[in-house]
């Protein structure tokens, strides 16, 4: 395409609608990523409690909509505490006529020990497994417009390092996204020698 062909382009498409402004564009993926114990899960599940009760997240304008919270690392009992305390400071613990929307929005799905891709020795690029499908199948039934999934390292059961099987995964994920209308957003732990050695670049 010339530049003429791709002004006009840009300036016919649509603006890009966010779940949360500047940060979180339906139809696309988000990666989050952080050392372990600090906090990404609290953050998570804080943020999409925002969304789903339509209130502000750290300063930024949220759309309300139902999320989907897809936990690979604790357990429901665990996602459950987080959530009564995030809920109590935001003062939704009560349900009434202002909290119900925020409730109904909200949905939880616990998957340990089943991962989203596997590595496969008959495709390089590795695999989507049934819980994948489900995934979709959940968020096209809950009509979540924001997923988290917490977190990569546990729903990705092939090779980290190998660009070919990440980049298929996360292409799958995309694509997901964006027949859903929906912002996936990924948590991931910082790899260790960055988290010790790294520079402010990596």
């Amino acid at each position: 395409l010339n530049l003429s062909e791709l002004l006009h382009r840009a300036l016919s498409e649509p603006e890009t609608e966010f779940t949360t402004e500047y940060l979180t564009p339906l139809g696309d993926l988000t990666l989050f990523s952080a050392n372990g114990g600090v906090g990404k899960t609290f953050l998570a599940l804080m943020w999409l409690l925002c969304i789903a009760a339509g209130r502000m997240f750290m300063g930024f304008k949220v759309v309300q909509s139902s999320v989907l919270f897809v936990t690979a690392e604790d357990r429901i009992k665990e996602c459950a505490k987080r959530l009564a305390a995030i809920s109590a400071d935001m003062q939704l613990l009560m349900r009434n006529q202002f909290t119900q929307e925020a409730h109904d929005n909200f949905n939880l799905w616990e998957i340990l020990g089943q991962p989203l891709w596997i590595e496969d020795k008959t495709n390089a690029a590795g695999v989507p497994t049934t819980t994948m499908a489900e995934l979709e199948r959940r968020i096209v039934a809950t009509g979540a417009r924001q997923v988290v999934i917490d977190n990569a390292s546990s729903v990705f059961c092939a090779n980290h390092n190998d660009n070919v099987q990440v980049t298929a995964f996360i292409s799958y994920l995309r694509r997901m996204a964006e027949r859903t209308q929906c912002n996936i957003l990924i948590l991931a732990h910082v790899s260790a020698d960055n988290a010790t050695k790294g520079a402010a670049k990596t």
